[in-house]
């Protein structure tokens, strides 16, 4: 049987969701901006009972951080690190971003307290 764990959305990862849909109404419409809303969350959800789903982040795997997993919600990826309690949702990016350079900007950034 598998564990279930609870889910934590980390504050960046809120907004990046936040962001990505306020440019899909912009761009695709309300109607589809809202699937891809609920697709994310769905996604996000099935998490908790299924945490080991996900790839390792191939940029991430040669540095020592396989622990850190993803989903791809086209043409998102859902980006998480898996605890033995909890599932963190670390980032919800574009699937052509270069996810290292992308989460070392956040770290400096969050450094920064800005």
């Amino acid at each position: 049987m598998t564990s279930v764990r609870k889910i934590v959305v980390a504050p960046f990862a809120s907004e990046d969701i936040s962001n990505l849909l306020d440019f899909a109404l912009t761009t695709i419409g309300i109607e589809q901006a809202l699937a891809l809303d609920i697709r994310i969350h769905e996604a996000i959800d099935r998490l908790e009972q299924f945490a080991d789903r996900g790839r390792a982040v191939p940029e991430l795997r040669d540095h020592a951080h396989v622990m850190y997993r993803e989903l791809l919600v086209s043409p998102y990826r859902v980006v998480y690190r898996v605890e033995p309690t909890e599932i963190w949702i670390i980032a919800v990016v574009d699937h052509h971003r270069n996810l290292k350079s992308f989460l070392d900007d956040r770290a400096r950034r969050d450094r920064r307290g800005s």
